[in-house]
């Protein structure tokens, strides 16, 4: 079997990169955490949130209103959920995240509470036949 390897520019983006790819590689590829008890779940109303874009990929940085983790920038790239990109001020989301209590925290799901619209599905199988153009 091979060795699995990650770099970062710190210690702590490194573990980040290597926590990824264990996981994503112990689901076949897919880093799906969505069962992975040593995860920290909240719901909660976005405070902040901006587009950062490094090195030419986007991620999204936002706070929380949160007693508990009000302090802390999370991170969510595509990854985490198809609705990232249309996350704002006030939007109330549930999000999934290894609470590591240093530096930006990744979430590895995001999904909205009470959605005010609907997300295209992944799959055409996924929709109604009404809903085909027909």
């Amino acid at each position: 079997s091979g060795t699995d390897v990650a770099f970062g520019e710190t210690t702590l983006e490194a573990v980040r990169e290597f926590d990824k790819k264990a996981i994503a590689s112990a689901n076949g590829g897919h880093l799906d955490l969505s069962e992975d008890s040593s995860l920290t779940k909240v719901e909660a109303k976005v405070k902040r949130v901006q587009v950062w874009n490094e090195s030419g990929n986007s991620t999204l940085r936002f706070t929380i209103e949160s007693e508990e983790f009000g302090s802390i920038v999370f991170s969510a790239g595509m990854e985490a959920g198809n609705g990232v990109p249309l996350v704002r001020d006030g939007d109330t989301i549930r999000i999934q995240f290894r609470d590591i209590h240093e530096g930006t925290v990744p979430v590895t799901h995001l999904v909205f509470v009470d959605s005010p619209f609907k997300v295209a599905p992944m799959r055409p199988t996924d929709m109604h036949p009404t809903d085909s153009g027909r």
